[in-house]
């Protein structure tokens, strides 16, 4: 997978060991919204970022999962994360999500984040498809699911009782910004 991507207003890297500090101070920016979602704890910690970044870096250099910083371009400014996860190289597949500090929601960085994401994953991971899956209740994100071409697929409720929309997003369907 490719470590570098922009469109020339963001950009998505590879993480690096110096990104802990960015990364907490996205979060804890982020943490009631990220808490509702059921993403961090409240009481996120530099050494809780610096263990997150390390295996970031361990599970891209593993081929595991990619996750991306996304950054501010031209001045690096760190706007939040995007991952390709649960990867199944068998059957083209993997999954696609993101989220974005608080301060720079609704600017469109989501979906340009995710439509670089998915067309990094699609050409260099040979995937005919992306799941997505948000909470039901996350209209920001499924929004961002449905701009970037991603068709509903079902509502189905979790293990702990939160209905979860599955969006799937194929290669043919990527709606490049």
């Amino acid at each position: 997978m490719r470590d570098y991507i922009t469109n020339g207003q963001i950009s998505l890297r590879k993480y690096r060991s110096e990104d802990e500090y960015a990364l907490f101070e996205g979060i804890n920016e982020s943490i009631k919204e990220l808490t509702h979602w059921g993403f961090y704890h409240a009481d996120f910690t530099l050494a809780d970022a610096r263990n997150d970044v390390a295996s970031r870096i361990e599970n891209w250099t593993g081929g595991n999962s990619y996750t991306f910083i996304i950054e501010a371009c031209p001045v690096p400014l760190f706007l939040g994360n995007c991952t390709v996860s649960e990867i199944e190289p068998e059957k083209n597949l993997a999954a696609l999500g993101w989220w974005v500090r608080t301060s720079q929601a609704g600017k469109g960085i989501a979906t340009s984040a995710g439509c670089l994401a998915a067309q990094a994953a699609f050409e260099d991971l040979n995937l005919v498809s992306l799941a997505i899956y948000t909470n039901a209740d996350n209209q920001a994100s499924r929004r961002v699911a449905e701009k970037i071409g991603a068709a509903l697929v079902r509502i189905k409720p979790e293990a702990d009782g939160v209905l979860c929309a599955v969006y799937e997003l194929k290669a043919c369907d990527l709606r490049l910004e």
